[in-house]
């Protein structure tokens, strides 16, 4: 709902959830609905608190994206840090600010919207102020799977994991380094 300008929540049944006090809002997503107000983000929850300013009243939160797969990403400008942080639907952490990819960290710079398991993100080696160099592919948990959009195959996800064709179980473990499996008529790895 809207009122002078600012946005709010009401219920399916008419009642007020929140009144029209954010300069931006966005529509609920896994039950948690985007909004913006007083330069930074954070999220209302469908009793109408709100998520991540209970959490950590220091950080301040630039930018965010909607819950997809119970995971969204918040850029977290708090101490002069500029880096996406991957949280939970509770607005825990599962990543701050850095991803481990091939032996060190590297500064997470563009965001990603997870879909079937996986997002794609940005990375950068060196700086939280420089664009990203790489692009590369995380699960839920965070870690990194791939340097190429899994592709599903039968029970098994054909990865790219630093450099090298790969392919992975439903859980994300390895279970072969080649570019090809044999399947039977069922997609099951022979």
């Amino acid at each position: 709902v809207k009122k002078d300008g600012k946005g709010g929540f009401i219920r399916k049944n008419g009642t007020v959830l929140n009144v029209p006090i954010y300069d931006k809002v966005w529509s609920f997503s896994e039950g948690r609905a985007r909004i913006y107000a007083g330069e930074h983000y954070d999220y209302v929850k469908t009793d109408g608190s709100l998520l991540l300013k209970s959490i950590n009243s220091y950080s301040i939160y630039t930018n965010a994206t909607d819950f997809h797969q119970g995971r969204a990403m918040v850029l977290d400008a708090y101490w002069g840090a500029d880096g996406w942080k991957l949280i939970d639907i509770d607005g825990k952490a599962l990543l701050d600010e850095s991803v481990s990819y091939s032996g060190s960290w590297w500064y997470i710079k563009e965001e990603g919207t997870f879909s079937n398991g996986f997002a794609r993100i940005g990375i950068n080696r060196y700086s939280f102020y420089s664009s990203a160099e790489k692009y590369i592919y995380i699960n839920l948990n965070g870690n990194y799977v791939s340097d190429s959009a899994p592709a599903l195959m039968g029970n098994y996800w054909k990865i790219s994991y630093n450099g090298k064709d790969a392919f992975m179980d439903m859980d994300c473990t390895i279970v072969t380094f080649a570019s090809t499996l044999d399947f039977n008529d069922a997609g099951y790895c022979l």
